[in-house]
């Protein structure tokens, strides 16, 4: 059976105290037993110095009466006093035996009283006439015994009593201080390892115990952390792999209307060309030759953009060394972007201004910058507001002499609140349903930029809309 630590505490307090008490009970048991020997020898001293008196002043011939009385009194019997009467010269080795003290009364006639071995011994100097006698009572220490048990019995009960309150006492102070802080931290513990990280140790105490409760209860908030950060990971990486497969989507997406396009740039040039023989018959009626006209012009504009949509999914293998006007790139971007801002009545604007006639490297990226941040704000602003397009020359680079193009897509919208600006960049990060973004657009732009050594800036105020400024070099 395991005991607790409490109560090998409690026992092992208990046994020390016992220890200390029995000792403690042993000396003063002893220190009793001295005292009352002590006194036993001062009473038989005044006794015997009673009788010097007695004696002198008694008649000669009564001496033994005297002394056979004393022998036959009933309290002398009851006590075991032998008394016996010799010459000084017959008691000498008795009297040798007495400590050098008590001698030294004996010579000088004094009643001297001493306990010798186990025996308390008075000796009575008698002075006669021709012979010195010498009247001695021999008695058993323990005598004095029935004293000696009261002062036991008191030294032991006391004993017991200061036992039974320091074990009581110490049961006491061992569970409040001992076992009931274990015990709770056991308790913690056990919520701990099940989950619980929400619980808080509160001991009331200065010791190591209290010690050991704050550092658990840090422990527990490290882990309640961990725990919160490893539950925000997961539900991140959720997200991310559900915004992977949404961008592996729209590429296959991308990829069948690339082909898509690829296979209607051949009934185009189909109807095209009827149109245009159409268009051409002299045979044919005026409105006939108008209608063909329209068609030829509106199947054009289809293939321009089936052109252009091919163009801008797949990259060219020269792009690295095409130049391109920002004017004409900025228009191509625009008109891809115009059935969508007319799709939700969106004015949408483009203002060239003197940046028309400046030349960019790998226009298509150029494109594709304006691209996302247009999207990004015709998708932020309610129907029916306006979204700008702003491109002038700007210098720009570390010293500000290099030649650059300055953009800046402008939209009335809500804005952006403050909370997510912090994550306007991550990839994967989108506020948008998931039908309407991967939260890769502002990523890619900002790669872009960089990677071109432009810089990109973004002015957003919550509930006046939002501006992104982006400069990039450029040549004349």
């Amino acid at each position: 059976m395991r005991r607790s630590l409490a109560s090998r505490l409690w026992i092992a307090f208990s046994l020390c105290t016992l220890v200390v008490l029995g000792v403690t009970g042993i000396l003063r048991v002893a220190a009793e037993r001295e005292v009352v020997a002590r006194t036993m020898v001062r009473d038989r001293r005044f006794f015997g110095e009673s009788w010097l008196v007695l004696l002198a002043h008694a008649p000669a011939g009564e001496l033994d009466q005297m002394v056979s009385a004393l022998a036959r009194d009933p309290i002398v019997e009851a006590q075991h006093i032998h008394v016996s009467v010799d010459s000084r010269e017959a008691a000498h080795d008795r009297a040798r035996a007495m400590p050098v003290h008590q001698r030294e009364r004996l010579e000088r006639g004094r009643v001297a009283a001493a306990v010798v071995g186990d025996r308390l011994r008075t000796l009575i100097p008698v002075a006669r006439v021709g012979d010195d006698l010498l009247i001695e009572l021999d008695e058993p220490l323990d005598v004095g015994g029935h004293l000696a048990m009261v002062h036991r019995a008191s030294v032991l009960a006391s004993s017991a009593a200061l036992l039974i309150v320091s074990a009581i006492v110490l049961w006491v102070l061992v569970r409040r201080l001992v076992a009931r802080p274990l015990e709770a931290l056991g308790a913690h513990a056990r919520a701990v390892g099940s989950g619980e990280l929400d619980m808080r140790l509160d001991l009331p105490d200065t010791t190591e115990l209290g010690a050991l409760a704050d550092e658990m209860n840090a422990m527990t908030d490290q882990l309640a952390a961990a725990h919160a950060a490893l539950a925000r990971l997961d539900a991140d990486r959720s997200q991310l792999q559900e915004s992977l497969r949404h961008a592996d989507r729209l590429r296959t997406a991308g990829q069948l209307s690339a082909a898509l396009a690829h296979e209607l740039g051949t009934p185009l040039n189909v109807v095209i060309g009827r149109a245009q023989l159409l268009e051409r018959d002299e045979g044919a009626s005026a409105s006939g030759r108008q209608g063909a006209s329209v068609i030829v012009s509106e199947a054009k504009r289809i293939a321009d953009l089936v052109r252009r949509l091919l163009g801008f999914v797949r990259r060219s293998e020269h792009e690295a060394e095409r130049v391109e006007a920002v004017g004409a790139t900025l228009a191509r971007a625009i008109d891809l972007l115009m059935p969508m801002a007319r799709r939700r009545a969106i004015a949408l604007a483009l203002e060239a201004e003197d940046a028309t006639e400046l030349r960019v490297l790998k226009p298509d990226e150029l494109v594709q910058i304006v691209t996302n941040l247009v999207v990004n704000a015709i998708q932020a602003c309610p129907d029916g507001v306006g979204v700008e397009v702003h491109a002038r020359r700007s210098p720009g680079g570390r010293d500000g002499s290099r030649i650059g193009v300055a953009l800046e897509v402008v939209d009335h919208g809500p804005g952006i609140d403050a909370a997510i600006l912090p994550h306007l960049f991550e990839p994967f990060f989108t506020t948008k349903p998931g039908d309407q973004g991967t939260g890769l657009g502002l990523s890619v732009v900002r790669g872009i930029v960089d990677e071109r050594g432009g810089t990109l800036e973004h002015d957003v105020t919550p509930g006046g809309g939002a501006t992104f400024r982006v400069w990039l070099p450029a040549m004349l």
